[in-house]
């Protein structure tokens, strides 16, 4: 382990004597001056990407804990109980598992810094403390096979007939939302795309803003007419909402792109879109597109759904490859 224990604690104390009371400042001042060293590879300082990075989940941490009556007047508060709350909001929202494995890693490297090495188990011990919370493991566990479909329609749920009621609620989030069961989109990539800039005119649409790793990527128009309709009618609609925003984003004027993402998520809660409500999240649309694409694309449905043969299965892999993005 290259962090020793208790290494940013004299750091952390300066954070507080300088920023009393202010834990976002108190973050940025840390991370600043901290020595932090990369934990694999040879011995050397991490980049300031990695830093910010950091920084970031810190601070987006108390912001969340201060919305969910969980407030953190001082870095030195941080805790485990923090982490364990902030993992239960995390799942509930239907963050990916990787997601929320690296924020924990990040919580844990930070306790660890300031002299609270053993605040967050690991392992087993760890997965058994967040069961008694609610949150199973599977949720926490990346796995590169899924073994359950993850759409809504698996689950009995009409995505049409439900996105429908969030756009009488809210119409923004409702387009959004359609734009992920249309094309495939991630909820982050939904509340910053630019309909206009997106909209080659070739059949397509480019997605490249919110993209993982910043990679774009070209979604094609169905070539079935009736779901083909429904796209061009979705977006549309999306340039309908972007015309009222000054950069021509599909996002309400004046928020941030996580206030964005926190409406997006909070509205969708309101209708049951939930792991601890209707037992779907808003990624599942994205897993209702690529159902339906790798249909079109190879005349059978996705494996995951048990119903594919045993001589048909040996083709999956070539057909996923005409498929856009992952999942």
């Amino acid at each position: 382990m290259r962090v020793p224990v208790g290494s940013g604690a004299l750091v952390m104390k300066k954070a507080i004597e300088k920023h009393r009371n202010d834990p976002l400042k108190q973050i940025a001042f840390f991370c600043e001056n901290v020595q932090m060293n990369s934990q694999i590879g040879r011995l050397r300082e991490v980049s300031q990407k990695t830093r910010t990075d950091f920084g970031n989940v810190l601070c987006k941490s108390v912001v969340e804990l201060n919305k969910h009556n969980h407030p953190v007047q001082n870095i030195s508060d941080l805790s485990v109980r923090n982490c364990l709350r902030l993992i239960e909001i995390w799942a509930e929202e239907g963050q990916c598992q990787g997601y929320i494995q690296t924020k924990v890693s990040h919580f844990r490297k930070f306790l660890r810094m300031i002299g609270k090495p053993d605040a967050i188990p690991k392992s087993d011990k760890f997965h058994e403390l967040m069961e008694k919370k609610g949150v199973p493991k599977e949720m926490l566990t990346r796995s590169n096979v899924l073994t359950e479909s993850k759409t809504w329609t698996s689950k009995g749920i009409d995505p049409i007939e439900l996105i429908q009621e969030v756009q009488k609620y809210n119409s923004t989030v409702g387009v959004q939302m359609k734009m992920m069961l249309y094309f495939g989109l991630r909820v982050r990539e939904s509340v910053r795309l630019q309909p206009y800039g997106s909209d080659v005119g070739d059949n397509s649409l480019f997605v490249y803003r919110g993209t993982k790793g910043g990679n774009g990527r070209t979604v094609p128009f169905s070539t079935d007419p009736e779901f083909r309709k429904l796209q061009i009618s979705a977006l549309e609609e999306a340039k309908a909402i972007a015309r009222k925003h000054p950069k021509r984003v599909l996002a309400d004027p004046g928020l941030t792109i996580e206030q964005c993402l926190n409406l997006v998520y909070n509205t969708g809660k309101r209708f049951g879109v939930g792991k601890n409500a209707l037992g779907v999240t808003c990624h599942g649309l994205r897993h209702e597109f690529a159902g339906r694409h790798h249909e079109e694309v190879s005349g059978l449905r996705p494996p995951v759904e048990g119903r594919m043969s045993l001589r048909n299965l040996k083709n999956h892999k070539e057909d996923l490859k005409q498929c856009h993005g992952s999942a």
